[in-house]
């Protein structure tokens, strides 16, 4: 005990010194985890078998026909190719799909799924792409130009201070920060955002209390929605491509309880 708390003190103040250079390791470290893992468990095979037959493609879900860049194949990429990823989402982003946003914000951007598929969707939209991890900005960078979409930017550390002056709303801002969310939209006046709308992904074990945070936040504003997690159970076809135990796998997003706030 005594040992994480010397480790928790030492991070606060590697925070308070220097936020993004703390930021950027902590990043690319948890990467790492993920792709030691990913390993461990042998996942890549499962992407291995559905790029024998689509290659790096999404086949399926709201970002059907969406390239991959070859650098994500380190990740779980099953439920990416798939188009199940995140498939509670998928009905609250079709009614995005249908809206005129100027801009598009994805903060925490990974490879690029979100802010690629949504790029695609808004052509004359500014994409920006948020993340700290060098990798993922390297990576998003070749997928933009694999799938000619000159739109989107790939952006390193964000503060509220560079959401404000980088915002052109009315904007879609897709958050999966780890807990950031609890310092960045708090400090952003709700009224800024009025005529934008967000998802938000929420990570109540990094940030206690942040979704009672933001529904009080932008509850004056936005109508506020929040979505559970839901059990995945794949496709019969899938079943039958794979097997039983491959499907499932393939599907599985190894996640706990998920919530995310629409507003």
């Amino acid at each position: 005990m005594k040992n994480l708390d010397w480790r928790a003190r030492l991070r606060r103040i590697a925070y308070r010194v220097s936020p993004a250079a703390t930021t950027t390791l902590l990043s690319m470290r948890s990467r790492r985890l993920s792709h030691r893992l990913v390993r461990r468990w042998g996942l890549p095979r499962l992407t291995d078998l559905l790029v024998q037959r689509d290659g790096l493609v999404v086949s399926g879900g709201p970002f059907r026909g969406l390239r991959l860049p070859a650098g994500a194949r380190r990740e779980h990429l099953a439920p990416f190719l798939l188009g199940t990823y995140e498939s509670e989402l998928h009905p609250w982003l079709e009614e995005v799909r249908r809206k005129d946003f100027r801009q598009i914000i994805d903060i925490g951007a990974k490879f690029g799924y979100y802010a690629l598929g949504l790029a695609r969707w808004f052509p004359d939209a500014e994409s920006l792409a948020f993340d700290t991890d060098p990798w993922a900005r390297r990576l998003i960078r070749v997928a933009a130009r694999e799938n000619g979409l000159a739109s989107v930017r790939a952006c390193g550390y964000l503060t509220p201070s560079t959401l404000r002056a980088r915002l052109r709303p009315p904007a879609f801002i897709f958050s999966d920060c780890e807990g950031f969310e609890a310092q960045l939209f708090p400090a952003i006046d709700p009224g800024e955002l009025a005529t934008s709308w967000l998802l938000i992904e929420l990570h109540e074990t990094a940030a206690p209390g942040v979704e009672r945070m933001l529904i009080a936040h932008f509850a004056p504003t936005h109508e506020v929605e929040v979505v559970d997690r839901a059990e995945r159970v794949p496709e019969e076809r899938l079943v039958e491509r794979l097997g039983a135990a491959d499907a499932e796998l393939a599907v599985k997003e190894f996640r706990g309880d998920q919530r995310w706030l629409l507003a």
